[in-house]
């Protein structure tokens, strides 16, 4: 059944395959993708979303990488999906690379809380069964 719900999503939102996205959290300081082979990337591909496959080479068969301040270019794409708390979100926001981006200048930006209110990146990062469905709902939710 999540395929099925994943390919509605894709079939729902065509417009989301002329975009590039990327799934990302910010962590001491740092931004951290998420490669195209986590679930968080599977889940934003599996919606319909190019992904920014530069990120899965430097990652080097882990799920996600640190980037340095002057590779914050690898999400510099269509669409960002940010998964943290509160906390760490608004000081994503003071972050100026990350506040230059194209994407989050035009509002491009999906702000997913982790742990605190709906917990949407929760359930994308835990990818069982039952979060699965609430995650997609919520991902392509917050992208339109």
């Amino acid at each position: 059944g999540i395929q099925d719900k994943l390919d509605t999503a894709k079939k729902d939102n065509p417009a989301f395959a002329g975009q590039t996205a990327v799934a990302l959290s910010w962590y001491k300081g740092a931004v951290y993708p998420f490669t195209s082979t986590d679930v968080r990337g599977q889940l934003v591909t599996g919606s319909g979303f190019g992904y920014q496959t530069e990120i899965d080479k430097i990652a080097d068969g882990k799920f996600s990488t640190e980037l340095s301040p002057e590779r914050i270019d690898l999400v510099d794409v269509d669409r960002i999906f940010v998964i943290n708390d509160k906390a760490d979100t608004e000081a994503l926001k003071k972050f100026e690379l990350f506040a230059n981006l194209p994407a989050v200048k035009n509002g491009k930006v999906s702000y997913l809380l982790d742990s605190e209110g709906p917990a949407i990146g929760a359930a994308m990062s835990q990818g069982t069964l039952l979060s699965l469905p609430y995650a997609i709902d919520e991902l392509v939710k917050s992208a339109k």
